[in-house]
């Protein structure tokens, strides 16, 4: 659903059921992801090689401090599209990140933590 008010751009719009289903969404990922976090600041802290390890969350937060306005533009751009390619890789992201859950592998579990992401992204 799009909005517009006079003189803006069209922005996107959520009711309540694509809220609920986008906090569902967030909350199963950030249960999955929760102990890979873990495992990675027991890493940063025991490897004297992986400390800057605690640095990366913060850079991130803030380059997506700094350019969120660039962000929130490509966000409300009513045009963009979908394939079914894309649903493709958000589905297998999800099944190889809880495979290598499942069966402890933490080097896949961060790789298709990062595809996830973006995926995930690519639909908000």
């Amino acid at each position: 659903m799009n909005q517009k008010t006079a003189g803006s751009t069209p922005r996107k719009t959520h009711d309540g059921a694509s809220r609920l289903i986008l906090a569902v969404v967030v909350l199963l990922v950030g249960w999955l992801v929760y102990p890979l976090f873990d495992e990675l600041v027991h890493y940063w802290q025991s490897d004297q090689e992986t400390t800057h390890g605690f640095l990366i969350p913060l850079i991130s937060l803030y380059l997506l401090w700094s350019s969120r306005e660039r962000l929130s533009a490509l966000l409300a751009d009513s045009s963009r599209s979908y394939s079914p390619l894309d649903g493709v890789v958000l589905v297998g992201a999800l099944g190889l990140f809880l495979y290598a859950k499942f069966t402890e592998m933490t080097l896949i579990q961060g790789l298709a933590l990062l595809v996830l992401l973006g995926a995930t992204v690519k639909f908000l």
